[in-house]
């Protein structure tokens, strides 16, 4: 209901916004990404709560390796939207005109900032995920000492830091993904509206801008999806060797390895290990989608 006021669409809604194809796709888009938004926001903010289940990490030096990472995240996605003010600033006069809705520009940017904002948190939440698996793992393969033996309590921390890694790649794509696809709509809607200007928002930008990002999602997510299995089979040669001792013969090993590597998550289908690559495939896969929703 607040993106439908959002775009003001008591009594606009007639026989002309139908039949225009670019119209009422971009417009679809455009009231989805708030709805996204808002429960990527709320899962953060859940992610967020104090005590030990929260994604911040507890000690002042993680605490500093977030934010630097952070940093470095905010300074390379600044890049894209340097190049992008080029494009904004011949964008034409009537340009509500041609989306058939009030205050566009005023809009795009409310949507963008939000969306940076939230994706922002997000980095945030995946950064904080990985340095206390960093620490884990610290913790449970000390150099020159026996390891740490785990316990339930650990256990169940490493699989909530599993399913909010999860999570968090999952929106993020999803972020990128709706706003490339909404960069894609767009430039359908103008080429559709201005034939003779096919330019204002190059194909080439939309392929650049999935690249980039997929390249930094990445950059991002397999290292700390690197660290997760380390914790894990960790984590699962101590609970066999605790769980067998050492007179265990090796069928009763191999089948309690497996159960346990099971359990922990690390025994993934074919299929999980193609959803995680599609999910960090996202951006691009959405930036070549985007070019085929509309002419030019």
């Amino acid at each position: 209901m607040a993106s439908l006021l959002l775009l003001e669409y008591p009594g606009r809604l007639g026989d002309t916004f139908w039949r225009t194809r670019g119209v009422w796709l971009w417009h679809t888009l455009f009231v989805s990404w708030p709805v996204l938004l808002v429960l990527s926001l709320t899962a953060s903010l859940r992610d967020f709560k104090g005590g030990d289940h929260s994604v911040w990490p507890g000690t002042s030096k993680e605490r500093l390796a977030v934010a630097f990472c952070t940093a470095f995240v905010v300074i390379g996605g600044a890049i894209p939207p340097i190049f992008f003010q080029r494009t904004l600033s011949v964008l034409p006069a009537n340009l509500d005109a041609i989306t058939q809705m009030p205050d566009t520009a005023m809009k795009n940017f409310l949507m963008s900032t939000l969306g940076t904002a939230i994706l922002l948190l997000r980095c945030v939440e995946l950064f904080g995920v990985h340095v206390q698996l960093i620490g884990c793992l610290s913790k449970y393969r000390p150099r020159g000492e026996e390891p740490v033996q785990c316990t339930e309590e650990e256990v169940l921390r490493y699989l909530r830091l599993r399913s909010q890694l999860r999570r968090s790649l999952g929106f993020i794509a999803a972020v990128i993904s709706m706003a490339l696809l909404h960069a894609g709509t767009f430039r359908a809607l103008l080429n559709q509206a201005l034939p003779a200007q096919p330019e204002l928002l190059p194909a080439s930008f939309l392929m650049a801008y999935g690249i980039y990002f997929t390249g930094g999602l990445a950059c991002c997510y397999l290292p700390a999806h690197k660290t997760l299995t380390d914790v894990g089979e960790v984590l699962a040669n101590q609970l066999v060797r605790s769980s067998l001792g050492s007179r265990a013969t090796w069928k009763e090993w191999s089948e309690e390895q497996q159960a346990v590597r099971a359990y922990l998550g690390l025994q993934g289908s074919a299929l999980q290990d193609l959803q995680q690559a599609i999910a960090v495939l996202t951006p691009l896969l959405a930036s070549i989608s985007a070019l085929l929703l509309g002419p030019g």
